[in-house]
């Protein structure tokens, strides 16, 4: 999440900045705003993505194993038949298979820690953005009330 952090920190570093130019709070917090609900949408897309790609390589490994199983069922057909030379072509043609698949295997585990990293990441900005959204909310609230008074006050 550091770079969502520090993406925060240069818009509200920027927003104190030109909010004592331009002191439009309304304005800056909206730009804000509008930049955290972007980067949760990235980061839903990220999310979406790497689902995907896991579940392509859950395919592939399946096939893997697929392949593997009906080398060894041609190679036990091939030991009942006598032929102990077909056997082993088949088993030998089984190895690469059996590799590709276990290769697939760590790669989804370590597509699960990475998937369920991100939707905690995801989870966070949620909450974030949400906070923000109220806080949004209850500046904008302070501000209206103190223009009322000020003017109130103008009379």
């Amino acid at each position: 999440m550091g770079l969502f952090d520090r993406t925060l920190q240069n818009r509200r570093a920027n927003a104190s900045r030109s909010s004592a130019a331009n002191s439009d709070p309304e304005g800056e917090l909206g730009e804000t705003l509008r930049a955290m609900q972007e980067e949760l949408l990235l980061l839903r897309q990220a999310v979406a993505s790497a689902i995907a790609l896991q579940k392509r390589t859950e395919r592939q490994k399946l096939q893997e194993e697929a392949v593997a199983e009906g080398l060894q069922r041609r190679a036990k057909e091939a030991l009942s038949r006598g032929d102990e030379i077909s056997a082993r072509a088949a088993l030998t043609q089984r190895q690469p298979h059996l590799k590709n698949a276990r290769t697939l295997q760590a790669q989804i585990e370590r597509d699960s820690e990475t998937i369920l990293q991100m939707r905690a990441n995801l989870r966070h900005l949620e909450q974030k953005l949400s906070e923000a959204l109220t806080k949004q909310q209850m500046y904008v609230a302070r501000a209206r009330s103190a223009e009322a008074t000020r003017r109130l006050y103008e009379l």
